[in-house]
């Protein structure tokens, strides 16, 4: 359940930004990039995971346990989700350097943005 759940934050996430900077194009041309490749990645994932994680030898707990303690299972999702959260982060931030806010402000919301990474 680890996949699906991480792909609908990070479809909640594309939504936020979708609609919060609606009226700026490349910004929406970004979020369907990133929803797209997120959509493929974890669907992909799934067939992969059921296929790389199926017991070896026959059909028991341990065996499907085994599959799963596996290093390919948890070094893809990861290196992928620390790269989606990247590019979730980065989206908003040329749209945010663009306002015409004071500087303080400006800084404010930047740091609002950040504060997602902790």
């Amino acid at each position: 359940l680890y996949g699906p759940t991480i792909w609908r934050v990070k479809m909640s996430l594309f939504s936020l930004i979708f609609t919060a900077f609606h009226p700026v194009a490349y910004i929406r041309l970004l979020v369907y990039i990133g929803i797209i490749v997120s959509s493929l990645f974890y669907i992909m994932s799934a067939f992969v995971n059921a296929y790389t994680c199926r017991p070896r030898r026959g059909n028991d707990r341990w065996a499907y346990l085994a599959g799963m303690a596996s290093r390919h299972v948890a070094i893809r999702p990861g290196a992928f989700n620390i790269l989606s959260d990247l590019y979730i982060l980065v989206i908003p931030m040329g749209a945010i350097y663009k306002l015409k806010l004071q500087t303080r402000r400006k800084v404010g919301v930047f740091f609002i943005f950040l504060t997602g990474t902790g």
